[in-house]
Order: C-alpha cells, then structure tokens, then sequence
C-alpha cells in the first residue's frame, strides 16, 4: 500500500490504490487527472469572478476554497496535486508494464502538464485582466468578450468532460480548437481596429494583445489536456491528422501564401 506523506493531500483517489496493483492504479491517476483539470477550470474562472456552478458539471468536487488568502494559495494547491499525481505514476512506472499502460501514462502525464501550463498562462495575466476593468471603454468591453469566450470554452470541455455527452468526442474537439483559432484572430483585429481608431491607447496595445492570447493558449491546452484523457489512441492520432491539414488550409489561405 502507498503511504501519504504526512502534509495534508489533495489526491482523492490515488491514496487508497497500491501503486502496485496497474489494473486499478492506471484508472485511478486518469481519475486524478480529471479532476486536476476540473480545479484548473475553476481557478481560471475564478480569475474572472465567474460562478464555477454556471460551468462545472453538477456535483464537480472542489479544493477547499476558504483556505486561499489569493489566487496564488490556489495555484500553489494545483501545483502540489499535479505533483502527488506525477509521483503516484513515478510508482507505477516501477513495474512491469505492458505497452498500452505505458502509453496510458504518458497521455495522462502530458495532461497534467498541459493543465499546469494553461493555468499559469492565464495567472501570469491576472493583473492585465484586473486593470482591465478600470480601464477605457474598450478594454472594460474587451474584458467582458474574454469571460464570455472563456466560459464558451470551459462549458464545451466541461461537456467533454461528462464523456458519455458527447457522440463524437473527436470531433468536438476538432471544432473547439477550431473556434479557439477564430477566437484569437478575432481579438487581434478587435484589438488593431481599436488602437487605430484611437479607441485604445498604443501603450495598452501590446497588454491586450498579450491577453487575448494568454486566454486562447491557456484553453488550448486545457483542450488537449482532455483529449489527451478521454479519446483513445487512434482518436488522439486521428484530432492530430485533422488539425495538420486544416493548419496547411490555413497556411495554403494566407496572404502571405499568395506572394
């Protein structure tokens, strides 16, 4: 049996399961790694004070929120789960495995890391965020179009999340990544368009454009944290085809292309 470490552990499935025993450690870490994804998605939402009940999947169980003086005690708690699961899998790795577990831990060991990137992309913009609701007209605007996106995002993962809500998970995927790109191109014209009409100051321009894509990246790898745990191998390879042809539509459309 695994033996916790003294200081108090944010696992909640992990504990109980010997590293040992692959057959139930295996489902135990995806498990663990879900809900690492689950807290990302409310620290993030948390970020915009956006109600997690409006998003999360009902019955969603959190981190002990009155503990966090800041939003950085509640990053520092994602950081201490994400490393109990990569040591909990450190375990596993001890023993014999066969090829599928072997690869079921690395998918499941790259969404955790995924998970841990995309919520500090989008703490490392806190304070742009905040300033951004005492800001011009615009910005006050532009901070309501990035709650608005970021709950779009989260509810679609959230769904995905559920697994048995999605008919073609691969494809949900697909377009959700797809909508991420128009997202951020959109912003960025949103954005150029308002400091050339002077709706933006151009010492703001480069923030804004810093947040925009600090919100698109940091829900395009929480995306692919969850394909990385709910599509089987050959679905995962299958996401990877779609988004390298549709990456060369786009390059093959670009202005650039046609010089």
């Amino acid at each position: 049996k695994w033996v916790p470490e003294k200081q108090e552990r944010l696992t909640r499935h992990l504990d109980l399961i010997a590293p040992q025993v692959s057959e139930a450690a295996i489902p135990g870490i995806r498990m663990e790694v879900r809900q690492l994804l689950l807290e990302t998605m409310a620290f993030q939402l948390d970020l915009l004070n956006i109600e997690t009940l409006l998003v999360l999947p009902a019955g969603t169980q959190r981190l002990r929120r009155e503990r966090y003086a800041t939003y950085q005690d509640h990053y520092t708690d994602l950081k201490q789960l994400q490393g109990e699961i990569i040591g909990y899998v450190t375990e596993v790795e001890r023993n014999e495995l066969n090829a599928a577990e072997s690869r079921a831990l690395n998918h499941y060991l790259h969404a955790a890391r995924l998970a841990l990137y995309s919520a500090k992309t989008f703490k490392d913009v806190k304070n742009n965020l905040d300033a951004f609701e005492d800001g011009s007209p615009f910005l006050d605007q532009f901070h309501g179009v990035l709650r608005k996106r970021l709950m779009a995002c989260h509810m679609r993962i959230a769904r995905l999340l559920e697994e048995d809500a999605a008919k073609d998970p691969t494809t949900e995927f697909a377009a959700l990544l797809r909508q991420l790109e128009v997202d951020d191109q959109q912003g960025m014209r949103s954005v150029n368009d308002a400091a050339r009409t002077g709706a933006l100051k151009h010492v703001d321009l480069s923030t804004a454009l810093l947040v925009n894509r600090a919100q698109v990246r940091s829900c395009h790898d929480l995306a692919l944290a969850a394909a990385e745990i709910i599509l089987p191998e050959e679905e995962l390879q299958t996401l990877e085809r779609i988004r390298e042809v549709e990456d060369a539509v786009r390059s093959e459309n670009s202005p650039s292309a046609e010089h």
